[in-house]
């Protein structure tokens, strides 16, 4: 796709339950992000990334209703194809946001 829809939630809140699988790579921040898929589809559930501590991003497509999700921002947006624009309605980032 060319895009990811993600929550970020408290580490906290976060229970799974069943087996992943997981992948470490350098993130866009310099820092390792930690992402985890089904072993057995390969479809990616969540991420842990060390610029973010004790923050899960749980992809939106693995939710029981991904209805539920509500984009409030977009992020990487320079990285956009075409044919996958970021919606105009709400704040864009050409990379990751300012920290606060």
């Amino acid at each position: 796709s060319g895009h990811g829809s993600i929550y970020a939630v408290p580490e906290q809140s976060v229970a799974v339950t069943g087996k992943l699988t997981e992948f470490k790579k350098q993130g866009g921040s310099g820092q390792p992000i930690t992402r985890r898929f089904c072993p057995v589809c390969g479809s990616r559930i969540s991420a842990t990334a060390e610029a973010m501590p004790g923050v899960v991003l749980i992809t939106a497509s693995s939710l029981d209703n991904p209805e539920s999700f509500v984009s409030q921002m977009s992020v990487y947006t320079s990285r956009a194809p075409a044919w996958d624009r970021p919606p105009a309605d709400s704040p864009s980032f050409p990379e990751m946001p300012p920290q606060a």
